[in-house]
């Protein structure tokens, strides 16, 4: 076939060639356009754990060590205990842009939170907020600790439930969307999450990272002082057995009439 030929049959399914892909684009705009659109976001943090800085020198690298320091790491990005953690702290943000500002960041955020907090849990909110009328960061956290407690009540609650939930951006469902991996051989984790609106997908992972840094650092700091308190202990199981030996000492000394070996012996060296 030459290129005349090859025209001639363009020309000819011509119809066909333009009414195509049209109406696959059609569809395809139909079938979309109510999808929510999704955004992601991602976060590298640094680690140290592989360099592991240290003043000895001579310090020799344990790689079965290591992955379990990541292993530690990742599994405390995913347990169950952080997803609500982040959930309920990012829920506590989002009220407070509600209430003090009047509006939340976003429409999404705004219809969700009509659509999920109950009226008595808000006017609770706002006598907590009235109470303590300070900053946006202690309204968060008072905001937090209101939660915590309605969860803390009983078993069935609205917190529980929410969590339960399919809620696109508090429930435990959503959260678990974060993902977490460890970069090559690198001392560095990656953290991606997505989601329907950008402000909660930023937000969420800087929530995730501060929860995270407490939580490992509160298991850092509880080794070195399950490590401390170990040697303390024996410090004073070895005081205590030095003091009882000490005591049967001098008791033997007084029976014998011993008052100093060293002495009494250089002069009964002496006299002999």
């Amino acid at each position: 076939m030459n290129i005349i030929a090859f025209i001639r049959l363009l020309i000819k399914h011509k119809v066909l060639l333009i009414a195509l892909p049209l109406l696959t684009s059609l569809i395809t705009l139909y079938l979309t356009g109510n999808l929510p659109l999704n955004y992601s976001s991602h976060t590298i943090i640094y680690t140290g754990i592989g360099s592991d800085s240290s003043i000895q020198l001579d310090k020799s690298f344990n790689l079965f060590k290591t992955n379990i320091a990541f292993d530690n790491l990742i599994n405390i990005i995913k347990s169950r205990q952080t997803k609500e953690e982040i959930a309920l702290k990012l829920l506590s943000s989002n009220i407070a842009d509600l209430q003090l500002n009047g509006k939340a960041k976003s429409m999404n955020i705004q219809e969700e939170l009509l659509k999920t907090v109950p009226n008595d849990i808000i006017e609770s909110i706002k006598k907590e907020l009235q109470k303590n009328n300070q900053a946006q960061d202690s309204s968060k956290s008072i905001i937090y600790s209101t939660l915590r407690s309605i969860q803390n009540k009983n078993d069935i609650n609205f917190v529980n439930e929410l969590l339960s939930s399919d809620s696109p951006f508090y429930s435990i469902k959503s959260i678990s969307k974060v993902k977490a991996y460890r970069i090559n051989s690198s001392d560095l984790v990656k953290v991606s999450y997505e989601t329907s609106d950008p402000y909660n997908c930023q937000e969420t992972l800087e929530i995730l990272f501060d929860v995270c840094e407490e939580k490992y650092r509160n298991i850092k700091e509880s080794n070195s002082t399950a490590i401390v308190e170990y040697f303390e202990n024996e410090l004073t199981r070895s005081k205590k057995k030095l003091k009882s030996i000490e005591k049967e000492l001098l008791s033997f000394n007084v029976q014998n009439n011993i008052i100093n070996y060293y002495e009494q012996s250089k002069t009964v060296s002496i006299m002999k």
